[in-house]
């Protein structure tokens, strides 16, 4: 069913090549076959380290930071949401923006945040990689630090990236902040994407 999903959201054929571990998350344990007897997560650690390639990206090249989505703050102004594919970034850089037009202006970095849970926290720099970074140290070093990963809900019952509390376990409990009507909306969304999703490939299977 995972297969048909990727399939479903037009994955290509290196997307497709994917490992399979079976995990139990309340319990902490990861599997490569159903009925191994293994009672922690090393399967999965094991096997992200010999599948994944390191990044490509380093902070000592110029900046790329690629924007996938726009927002808007009342008291800033517009806001960019992307990723940084090399290079790093700090408050008071100038960069240089290339538009969808081709066209080239130079602007001024005055303020960046992160997310921690659904709640944005502002930082004076930020380099490639660190949500992975992030997560890792979380279960490695049994934080308890919240950060939006995917989990089950069983409202909706489907995954989605939501806060949850990541400690050397994986998923310990997931965080119930409140929401604003927009983010509703916007997790409502992002829900009903992934259960389209899933019931087209049901439909087909049948």
């Amino acid at each position: 069913m995972t297969f048909d999903l990727f399939c479903e959201l037009g994955a290509n054929n290196e997307q497709l090549d994917f490992k399979i571990i079976y995990g139990i998350a309340k319990e902490g344990i990861a599997k490569y076959e159903e009925n191994d007897d293994n009672n922690d997560i090393t399967p999965l650690l094991d096997t992200i380290i010999e599948t994944t390639a390191p990044f490509e990206g380093n902070e000592n090249d110029p900046l790329q930071f690629q924007i996938s989505s726009l927002d808007y703050d009342d008291y800033i102004g517009r806001l960019g949401i992307g990723r940084i594919n090399k290079g790093k970034i700090k408050t008071g850089q100038m960069v240089t923006i290339v538009k969808n037009d081709g066209s080239i202006v130079k602007e001024k970095i005055t303020k960046m945040f992160v997310n921690e849970g659904i709640k944005k926290k502002e930082v004076t720099n930020y380099g490639i990689g660190m949500c992975l970074v992030n997560i890792t140290n979380a279960i490695l070093e049994d934080q308890n630090l919240i950060l939006c990963v995917s989990a089950y809900s069983k409202k909706d019952k489907v995954y989605v990236s939501v806060p949850c509390i990541v400690n050397i376990n994986g998923i310990r409990k997931r965080v119930n902040f409140p929401l604003n009507k927009k983010e509703s909306i916007s997790l409502k969304k992002s829900i009903k994407i992934i259960k389209n999703a899933i019931s087209n490939i049901e439909k087909k299977e049948k």
